[in-house]
C-alpha cells in the first residue's frame, strides 16, 4: 500500500488534489496541519481495499468530516482565548449556569476579580431581569463597595507611610506634603525618616521645599521625636519595608506601639502587586489605626483586579490615587477606579485577541 501526501492552503484544495490524483474512491488516512497548510495522507481505493473500512471512502461525508475537524480545531483555539481571558477561573465554573449569570461573571473575571469577590457581588445581584439590568446592578454594587475620603485628612495626628515599596512610599509622602503646603508653612511640617535606607528622592524633595527632616534608624526614637516636635502641625514618618512574616516583631510596627501618640497609618497599596500579597499586607496592619489607603502606580498598572478585590472584600477606605508624574494625590472616586479597571480589561482583551489572530494567520500562511 503506497501512501501519498497532498498539501494545499486549505482542506478543500487538498481534497481536490486527492481526487485528481487518486480518484473519487481514494481512502483518507489522516489530515494534518503543516507549515504549508493542510496535509492529507491518502491511498487509492484498490490498494486499500483489503484493510480499509467502508467509512473511509472519499465521499461528501468524509469531506464534511475533514472540514468539521478543521472547524473543531479553530473552535478549540477560540475557547483557549476565552479561557485565558477568564484567568485562573475554570471554564466549567460557568458552563452549567444560566446565560445571564454566566455572562456577568465572565465580565467580572475579565476585570480581574477573584472568585470570592465575584461571589460576594453576585449575592446582591438579581439576574432574572436580563443582562442589562443585572450588569447595572453589578456596577452599582461595585461603586457602593468602594469607600473614599478626602486626600488631606483634617486630623493632625502623625502619619506613618507604610506598605508598597520604597519608591511608592516616597512618592506618596511627597504628594501628601505638597497637599499640606497648600495651607501650611514649611516650618510647620516635619518628616521623620525611620529607616536605615531613606529615599534619596525624598531627601532632595525636603531640601527643595525647606522641610525639616530627621533621620533615625531606631524605631524607639520615633516616640521621643514625636514628643519633642509635637508643636508641628503635620508630621510624616518615612518607614522601612514591612515584614509580614515577622508578625508583631516587625520593626515597622514599633512606631505604633505607644498608643498615646496616636500615630495614623497611611497604607500604600501598589497596583502592581497580586491579591495574595495585598491581602497579607492588609492582615499585617489590621490592628493599626488607619487613616486610609492610597493606590500607588495607578496610571502604570496593567490591571486593577487585585486592588478591586481588596477594596471589595476588605472595605479599605481610599484617600487618593498616586501617579509618579503628579505633584499631589488625585482624588479617588469609585467611578475613577471602576472606569480605569474596565479600560485596562478592554486593553488586555484586545492584546489577547490580537495575539490569537497573529498566531492564527502565521500558522495558516
Amino acid at each position: 500500500m503506497q501512501i501519498q501526501r497532498f498539501t494545499a492552503r486549505d482542506s478543500k484544495s487538498a481534497l481536490a488534489k486527492v481526487r485528481a490524483n487518486l480518484g473519487t474512491d481514494a481512502r483518507i488516512l489522516s489530515t494534518d496541519r503543516s507549515e504549508l497548510g493542510i496535509e492529507i495522507s491518502a491511498v487509492t481505493g484498490e490498494s486499500f481495499s483489503e484493510s480499509a473500512s467502508p467509512k473511509d471512502t472519499l465521499n461528501n461525508q468524509s469531506a464534511n468530516e475533514i472540514t468539521l475537524g478543521y472547524l473543531d480545531r479553530e473552535l478549540k483555539e477560540l475557547r483557549q482565548v476565552l479561557y485565558n481571558a477568564l484567568g485562573e477561573r475554570a471554564w466549567q465554573d460557568v458552563a452549567d449556569k444560566k446565560p445571564v449569570s454566566s455572562t456577568v461573571e465572565q465580565r467580572l473575571v475579565t476585570l480581574g476579580l477573584s472568585k470570592l469577590a465575584i461571589e460576594s457581588i453576585m449575592l446582591e445581584v438579581d439576574t432574572s431581569q436580563g443582562l442589562n439590568s443585572a450588569w447595572a446592578s453589578v456596577l452599582a454594587v461595585l461603586l457602593s463597595s468602594i469607600e473614599v475620603a478626602g486626600g488631606d485628612s483634617a486630623s493632625e495626628a502623625p502619619k506613618a507611610i507604610i506598605g508598597a515599596n520604597s519608591g511608592g512610599r516616597s512618592i506618596v509622602t511627597q504628594q501628601l506634603i505638597n497637599s499640606s503646603l497648600l495651607h501650611l508653612k514649611p516650618s510647620k511640617i516635619l518628616l521623620i525618616s525611620a529607616t536605615e535606607d531613606p529615599s534619596g528622592a525624598l531627601i532632595d524633595f525636603c531640601k527643595e521645599k525647606k522641610i525639616k527632616r530627621i533621620q533615625t534608624s531606631a524605631s524607639g526614637e520615633v516616640a521621643q521625636l514625636l514628643t519633642r516636635f509635637k508643636g508641628r502641625r503635620r508630621i510624616f514618618i518615612e518607614t522601612r519595608d514591612m515584614s509580614p512574616a515577622l508578625e508583631f516583631d516587625d520593626p515597622v510596627l514599633d512606631i505604633f506601639s505607644d498608643k498615646s501618640l496616636a500615630v495614623e497609618a497611611i497604607l500604600v497599596l501598589s497596583a502592581e502587586l497580586q491579591s495574595e500579597v495585598l491581602a497579607a499586607t492588609i492582615k499585617h496592619t489590621e490592628h493599626l489605626q488607619l487613616g486610609g489607603s492610597v493606590i500607588s502606580g495607578f496610571s502604570d498598572a496593567l490591571a486593577l483586579g487585585p486592588i478591586l478585590d481588596m477594596l471589595i472584600l476588605e472595605r479599605m477606605r481610599v484617600i487618593g490615587v498616586s501617579n509618579h508624574s503628579e505633584a499631589m494625590l488625585r482624588a479617588a472616586t469609585p467611578n475613577l477606579i471602576i472606569n480605569r479597571a474596565k479600560h485596562l480589561a478592554r486593553k488586555k482583551m484586545g492584546r489577547t485577541n490580537a495575539g490569537f489572530q497573529s498566531s492564527k494567520w502565521s500558522r495558516s500562511a
